[in-house]
């Protein structure tokens, strides 16, 4: 399987390269949050590094599904679909 380098985002398409990542990320047996997101984190760019870093300071626990959330709301949008 292709590693799903950020590259993705250049098309705006936050959504498929996250699921692209979930399933590296199941293959290659990375479970936990913690796991997942230091792998994501080696992948990412200065701004999707900078969006992963604003959520992982927000006050509540960071968990998988909040960083989803704030890629998915910091990338898909119609400029970056463009």
């Amino acid at each position: 399987m292709k590693v799903p380098w950020s590259k993705a985002f250049k098309d705006g398409d936050v959504r498929t390269f996250l699921g692209k990542f979930e399933d590296f990320a199941e293959l290659a047996g990375l479970r936990s949050d913690r796991v997942k997101l230091t792998a994501l984190r080696t992948l990412l760019k200065d701004r999707e590094r900078a969006v992963l870093g604003a959520a992982r300071r927000g006050p509540e626990k960071v968990i998988w599904a909040a960083v989803n959330y704030a890629l998915i709301a910091g990338f898909d949008t119609p400029g970056n679909r463009q």
